[in-house]
């Protein structure tokens, strides 16, 4: 909010030194007038355009979710930080870190990711299954069986977990 404040009262000095840089007479000229209007009118839709785009953690989780879908990991990664680093409890961009961690083959980082994603949702099946995965990936037989065997208290019907 501090850059779209600073922007606003560096484009008004800037309107200001345009204004005062015309000698024609303020009352007399509708041109200048028309100019000023035009330029303020340009102004304002730039800091309510720029005000639109900050963006939220949603839309954040959105970006690194398209990501990871198109396979981009690493950006995956970059985005789902920006989120954790709003809001440290979201378990949604935990969940996406460490899918994209899994994705790169970091396997003992996304296990870790997924502990921080089971803290906000410890009743997720889902969770609980890719926890297994990575488990299962790195060699941990032992936290592989803990987490499938969570993850079928959660869900009998995973058939994936069996």
């Amino acid at each position: 909010m501090k850059n779209q404040e600073a922007a606003s009262y560096i484009s008004l000095a800037i309107l200001e030194r345009i204004v005062n840089s015309i000698q024609v007479s303020w009352h007399r000229s509708a041109l200048v007038r028309a100019m000023v209007a035009f330029i303020f009118t340009t102004i304002t839709l730039a800091t309510f355009h720029s005000a639109l785009a900050l963006e939220t953690p949603a839309l954040l989780l959105e970006k690194g979710q398209e990501s990871l879908v198109n396979g981009s990991y690493e950006q995956a990664i970059e985005i789902f930080d920006q989120v954790i680093k709003i809001d440290t409890q979201n378990g949604s961009a935990w969940k996406g870190k460490a899918e994209a961690l899994q994705g790169l083959g970091r396997y003992k980082m996304a296990e870790i990711c997924f502990d921080f994603a089971l803290k906000s949702d410890p009743n997720s099946p889902d969770l609980w299954l890719k926890k297994a995965k990575g488990s299962e990936m790195t060699g941990d037989s032992y936290a592989a069986l803990d987490a499938y065997d969570r993850a079928l208290s959660l869900d009998s019907h995973m058939t994936e977990a069996w």
